[in-house]
């Protein structure tokens, strides 16, 4: 009785045709002191109850389940956890991000360095389509804005540059599905709409606008218009289908806030910069790390770093646009200014 209680489980059913549904609708507590119970009573009764559900469960056919690992959907997944690590600083977070994008680089390329698109059971298997590339890049671009480490930096330039060798259309812009290293068809498609994941297009769009601005490379810029420009004619007569393509439309327009944070990585003033820029969000948002006592590597990969130093021996933050950055500022309170001033907040 306490078990169908808490799980909401009723003769007549919460359901349809007399049947219930497993749900917690009141919190334990509540549902303790309604039965007149202890909480830890009723703690023990829920647990026993549902290993018993749990083996019984056990006899059933289970659903067949797909265990193969795809490099576009865990490019997506390791953004997702990189990011959420940098709100809410949970370590599991950025383990599982890191994980996952030391697989991809290490077990699921070629010898030559091409991405390939699945692996399971200790082989991976086929060229890697143009979204494993595009998807994976942003996930490193976003676990470098997570730990700083350039080698996600670099791995994602390595992986732009190949992204472009095979994948690019010289004489239209934009990136076919197929690479010149798949097998050959009648015709090379391009697809710029969301589906149920956002189109590679797109997301290159975004890729090669944020590495251009953390390498100031005019080159993956250009190729973000052109690949604009070539979708502009869809993006007009059909938006609803290009939320992606839109966004990236966005941070070419209005070009990216660059935040370059200068000080020791483990230092309190840096960590309090950086939670300032990981809390309050800000549209198109690129962000840098400058080690000065430890970070050569990020200063001769990363140009918007020259001339950036910390005041007075203290973190230092620089909010920058269209080159033109802002008077260096090591309060939170003033960088929280800026960035709410970039936001339109």
């Amino acid at each position: 009785a306490l078990f169908c209680q808490y799980f909401d489980v009723r003769p007549e059913g919460n359901f349809e045709n007399g049947k219930s549904i497993l749900n917690v609708p009141v919190g334990l507590e509540d549902v303790a002191g309604l039965a007149g119970v202890p909480a830890a009573r009723l703690t023990e009764v829920v647990a026993a109850g549902k290993k018993v559900l749990f083996e019984k469960r056990e006899e059933r056919v289970k659903p067949g389940r797909d265990e193969k690992v795809q490099a576009n959907w865990n490019g997506l997944m390791i953004s997702a956890f990189a990011r959420a690590f940098r709100v809410l600083g949970r370590q599991a977070y950025l383990d599982t991000a890191q994980g996952a994008a030391r697989l991809l680089l290490e077990q699921m390329r070629t010898e030559e360095g091409d991405l390939l698109h699945t692996f399971k059971d200790g082989r991976a298997r086929f060229s890697g389509y143009q979204d494993d590339y595009a998807f994976l890049i942003c996930g490193l671009l976003d676990l470098y804005e997570a730990t700083f480490d350039v080698e996600w930096l670099k791995g994602a330039r390595e992986l732009t540059d190949q992204m472009v060798a095979q994948f690019w259309d010289e004489e239209e812009g934009g990136f076919f599905f197929i690479g010149e290293k798949h097998e050959s068809l009648i015709v090379r498609s391009k697809n710029p709409y969301d589906n149920a994941i956002p189109s590679g297009n797109a997301l290159a769009v975004s890729a090669l606008i944020r590495l251009g601005a953390l390498l100031d490379c005019a080159e993956y810029r250009t190729k973000a218009e052109r690949t604009l420009k070539l979708f502009e004619p869809m993006m007009r007569e059909l938006p609803s289908g290009f939320g992606q393509m839109l966004c990236g439309l966005d941070f070419f327009l209005r070009a990216p806030v660059e935040v370059v944070v200068v000080g020791s990585p483990d230092s309190a003033d840096t960590r309090a910069l950086l939670d300032v820029v990981n809390r309050q969000w800000v549209p198109n948002l690129v962000v840098m790390l400058h080690d000065e006592a430890n970070g050569q590597e990020a200063f001769d990969l990363i140009p918007q770093l020259a001339g950036k130093k910390r005041v007075e021996g203290h973190a230092t933050a620089y909010v920058c646009r269209n080159a033109t950055c802002s008077a260096p500022v090591t309060e939170v309170a003033a960088l929280e200014a800026l960035l709410a001033d970039e936001a339109g907040i």
